[in-house]
């Protein structure tokens, strides 16, 4: 029937329409009591049963829009927005989509049973039976089926994916995007994208989720971050993680406050807590341990439950530590091969390379302490320090040492002396030393200048007998002192320098490589001498005071 420009179709449709226009009415009885409402389209039968002067509504359905008395509702479906009295800017499509909403306004409902229950305002539900549990809840957006399902009261929560935050009840301000994100929560404040993202997370909160199945497990772990393919794929109760990268601390179960970023950092990381991690497998294989700070690929790698308070900053620093504890690696393979080795600082690449056993040894500079492998209790400061190329010589198993530079250090400055121990009570096995002008007069003081072994290898670790000097590399300045080797031979003549343990002045390199003197021992030498200088001038000077003798002397020496 068409009645002005209103068209009607159906028993009693439109019948009270006096001044409403271009309504489209289509069912029995639809639209019946629309007398001044205008552009509003019912089809269906009992559909917009109360819409009198409401306008540019939509409705189509049986008993879509049915006790509706609010103007620009929009309901598609069966009961679709059935209950709407006075709520306003709703829109429902689908089976009892907000069937039960009455005063509830600017929500919007798409799919089988979507938000059904909702007397709220402010929702978004799209999908079968997506949010139809909503009672009071409101600005909460679900896109997906099941989505929300079980949400009553929850509010700003949004969802996105096939089950995701359905058995949210009451909590608020999650965001779950994916097929069974945050399926479990009933908390709030978590964020979980990706398929089946913080997918056991129940009473947890404040979490944030990224990846497919990205903080899988765990109830009741509170501020984690995990962001990766599996990243912290199984904490149990776990707060305040955060793993960044594909499967980054996969199998931490109960370690707390630790930080790792990289691709499968922390790998296999269970229970240790407070470590730092950050590059490709840094701390992979790290277990139980803790208070481990390991950045760049590979750093600190190897360690499981042993290993604790371990600095390493750098690719391949620290890499295969297991049960060191106390060491801080700096620079590119750092301390690379230490493994149980404790309290040592290496910084700069190359550092201490080959340690492996070796403790509180300290090594700056480039290549420092590179051949040390069990010597302990070391400093090595400077480039190339403790190799064939510095004056310590190859130190690989001896302790002790303290090594300035390499063989290119020409000065050695400091504002005051050197003190050296030498406490009566810290000694033993005491005795006289009696040798003196007859050490002094077997040596023989040489000028020279340095043309070094080592300054005609490439490689430090080249032995020094094999260099071939042609003189290029000489240095310039001119210097005084004695040759090693022959006051060796003077120490071998008074009965000392047969072996290293007995060299008093002379020194052999632990590698066999160079001899050096320590020039301040010779001290003691001289004391002798000088004592024995003064009684040979002391007997002169009483025969000189004798004249009778004097004159005695004199004629002796005459005749």
């Amino acid at each position: 029937m068409y009645c002005g420009s209103n068209t009607a179709v159906g028993d009693r449709a439109g019948t009270a329409i006096t001044t409403g226009s271009e309504n489209t009415l289509i069912g029995i009885i639809s639209g019946d009591k629309i007398t001044t409402g205008i552009q509003n389209t019912i089809i269906g039968s009992d559909a917009g049963g109360e819409i009198t002067t409401q306008n540019y509504c939509t409705a189509m359905g049986k008993g879509a829009l049915q006790v509706n008395t609010q103007s620009q509702a929009t309901a598609f479906g069966r009961q679709a927005m059935g209950a709407n009295t006075t709520g306003s800017y709703n829109s429902a499509l689908g089976y009892n989509a907000l069937a039960t909403n009455s005063t509830g306004g600017s929500n919007t409902a798409i799919g089988w049973a979507a938000l059904t229950l909702t007397t709220a305002s402010n929702n978004t539900a799209v999908g079968a039976s997506a949010a139809d549990n909503m009672t009071t809840g409101d600005q909460n957006t679900g896109v997906g089926s099941n989505v929300l399902g079980s949400m009553t009261t929850g509010i700003e929560n949004t969802a996105m994916g096939v089950s995701a935050l359905s058995s949210c009840v009451s909590g608020g301000r999650n965001v779950a995007i994916g097929h069974d994100a945050l399926i479990s929560t009933t908390a709030s404040n978590n964020t979980a994208v990706g398929n089946a993202a913080a997918f056991s997370c129940s009473t947890g909160a404040n979490n944030v989720a990224l990846g497919f199945e990205a903080a899988y497990g765990g109830t009741d772990g509170n501020g984690r971050v995990a962001i990766g393919y599996q990243a912290l794929k199984n904490p149990t109760d776990a707060s305040y993680q955060v793993a960044i990268g594909f499967e980054a601390m996969k199998s931490t179960t109960t370690g707390t406050n630790n930080t790792m970023i990289g691709y499968r950092v922390g790998h296999n990381h269970t229970t240790g807590g407070n470590n730092t991690a950050l590059g490709h497998g840094a701390l992979y294989s790290i277990t139980e341990s803790s208070y481990n700070t390991a950045i760049g690929q590979n750093a600190c790698s190897s360690i499981t439950d042993g290993g604790q308070n371990n600095t390493a900053v750098g690719a391949g620093a620290l890499t295969y530590v297991t049960d060191g504890d106390n060491n801080v690696a700096v620079g590119y393979d750092a301390l690379k091969a230490d493994t149980t080795g404790s309290n040592n600082t290496a910084v700069g690449k190359d550092t201490l390379l080959v340690n492996t056993t070796g403790e509180r040894n300290v090594a700056v500079g480039l290549y420092a302490g590179k051949a040390v492998t069990t010597g302990s209790n070391n400093a090595f400061i400077g480039y190339n320090t403790g190799t064939a190329s510095s004056p310590s010589g190859n130190i690989t198993t001896e302790s002790n040492y303290v090594v300035l530079g390499d063989d290119n250090i020409a000065n050695l400055m400091c504002a005051d002396t050197s003190i050296s121990s030498s406490d009566a009570r810290d000694k033993t096995d005491i005795e006289d030393f009696n040798h003196g002008l007859s050490w002094i007069n077997k040596l023989r003081p040489v000028t020279y200048r340095w043309d070094k072994r080592s300054w005609y290898n490439d490689d430090p670790n080249t032995p020094l007998d094999e260099s071939v000097r042609d003189g290029s590399k000489k240095t310039s300045p001119l210097h005084i002192g004695f040759l090693a080797q022959e006051h060796l031979e003077v120490e071998k003549a008074h009965g000392f320098g047969d072996g290293r343990d007995n060299m008093l002045i002379t020194n052999l390199t632990e590698d066999g490589e160079r001899y050096g003197l320590k020039y301040e021992r010779l001290v003691p030498v001289l004391v002798n001498a000088i004592k024995e200088l003064k009684a040979e001038n002391d007997e002169l000077r009483s025969l000189i005071k004798d004249s009778k003798t004097f004159a005695s002397l004199k004629s002796s020496i005459n005749n």
